[in-house]
């Protein structure tokens, strides 16, 4: 796992105006846990129990979804104790733009020594095409917002070819959860 290559007191803060309302698809695949007819169809996806099977993975290849119009190439779902907490989209495309568009404000972690020299030396938002996106010799780095209720993440390894670009949304206190289902066992 890749470890960031600043403390946590040294990530970047890239100011932007205040953001709008969420995208129609953000929610593209979560699953409303009161409908008892979608969850067989989940099932076909499990990929694991973990942690007692207090912890459920489901992976959705060629997803047939999308979020900000950007094809999903893969999709994972992260339950503990039967609740969506987590999902993980695996991307062709970068949607940065379309993320600091809707969200704004942002923090970036540089996850190699390249990019933390050009975060020290360049512009880390440019506009192209009339839009702002993070700069591209920003070859590999994580951008996060902390929203009211969720966490959303784009990780961006350029150097990666299976996955080059993957955005995450999970709850607020999701790593506490997952550590308290390891410690339990």
């Amino acid at each position: 796992m890749d470890k960031p290559l600043v403390a946590e007191n040294d990530i970047d803060d890239y100011q932007l105006p205040e953001t709008k309302q969420l995208p129609a698809d953000l929610n593209v695949l979560a699953i409303n846990e009161a409908d008892q007819a979608v969850r067989p169809l989940l099932d076909d996806y499990l990929f694991g129990k973990f942690f007692e099977d207090r912890a459920e993975f489901f992976v959705i290849q060629q997803a047939n979804a999308t979020i900000f119009g950007t094809p999903v190439n893969t999709a994972i779902l992260y339950y503990l104790d039967g609740e969506h907490c987590k999902t993980k989209f695996i991307l062709e495309q970068d949607i940065s733009s379309q993320l600091i568009e809707e969200y704004g404000n942002f923090k970036i972690i540089a996850l190699d020594d390249q990019s933390k020299d050009i975060l020290s030396e360049q512009e880390i938002v440019v506009m192209e095409n009339g839009k702002k996106t993070v700069n591209k010799s920003l070859t590999k780095v994580e951008l996060f917002w902390t929203l009211k209720n969720k966490v959303i993440r784009l990780k961006i390894d350029q150097q990666n070819l299976y996955e080059p670009y993957v955005y995450t949304e999970h709850v607020l206190n999701y790593d506490n959860l997952y550590r308290n289902l390891e410690t339990s066992i």
